[in-house]
């Protein structure tokens, strides 16, 4: 077989690029396309030299350790570096694993390895098929087991009444939702903006006055401090199993994002309010 160098960098910076774009993805961390591009480039570069270099099989092991540690610091921060290594090689075996039942369903007649590298009569375009298969399925196997892994003992139902329309959301206690609105000191339950426009309207902020609005300032990890918008309604109740709490004393954060994309939450509740 003929092996063409810039056609095996090509494909490894592919798959290295999809990669940790899918570890960002499910991390949810900042991306920077540019330093990713320039991490899966080296990645790739680094493929080749074990490729071409015979350095055994522990050597081997380290080596690529050392080579998936780089590029992981290049590609993203410092911040929760282990658990960014422990995604990163979840990802690749699962992305893997969708590329070996890709070669075992289709005809590649030359297909060999050679110091841990996969060599075969992949084209350009067989490989970024594989790969798109194998997104689909990390994302959808990501998406089933974060929605039945969330303990439903953690989420709670909160009814909220505005004038006459009455919502109920379910919000998950989070010990890291120390919110407090800074003038009054009331603990903050955050709510989804999309969440209490499909029940309380569009224009739902139209029925409150300056008296009941509440500036919330906020950080989180990864992302700059910002600020949440938030109001006094005219009741809120939390449904529990033990008893139902009512007529809390609290101010409802309204979160522009999203906050689970599985739909099971739509709100984030502090232990100091249960």
């Amino acid at each position: 077989m003929v092996l063409y160098v810039d056609v095996v960098f090509l494909e490894n910076s592919i798959i290295n690029f999809f990669i940790l774009e899918l570890v960002c993805f499910i991390l949810k961390d900042k991306k920077n396309f540019i330093r990713i591009i320039i991490s899966s480039c080296i990645g790739s570069l680094f493929s080749i030299v074990s490729f071409l270099i015979n350095i055994g099989f522990i050597s081997n092991i380290i080596y690529k350790f050392f080579v998936s540690t780089l590029m992981i610091l290049i590609a993203f921060n410092r911040r929760n570096f282990i658990r960014k290594i422990v995604f990163f090689y979840l990802v690749t075996f699962a992305l893997g694993g969708v590329c070996f039942g890709f070669i075992y369903l289709g005809n590649f007649d030359e297909i060999y390895i050679s110091n841990g590298i996969l060599i075969s009569n992949f084209s350009v375009l067989r490989v970024i098929m594989a790969v798109f298969l194998g997104i689909c399925f990390v994302k959808v196997a990501f998406y089933i087991l974060k929605k039945f892994s969330v303990n439903k003992d953690l989420i709670y139902e909160v009814e909220i009444r505005i004038g006459e329309k009455v919502g109920i959301f379910k919000v998950l206690m989070d010990s890291g939702n120390l919110l407090k609105e800074p003038i009054t000191g009331k603990p903050v339950i955050v709510v989804e903006k999309s969440s209490l426009k499909r029940v309380f309207g569009e224009n739902f902020f139209d029925d409150f006055d300056n008296k009941r609005f509440y500036v919330i300032p906020y950080s989180s990890l990864g992302n700059e401090s910002s600020v949440l918008i938030g109001f006094s309604c005219d009741y809120v109740k939390i449904f529990n199993n033990e008893e139902n709490m009512e007529n809390l004393d609290v101010v409802i954060g309204v979160y522009d994002g999203e906050i689970c994309s599985s739909e099971v939450y739509c709100g984030l509740i502090g232990t100091e309010v249960l």
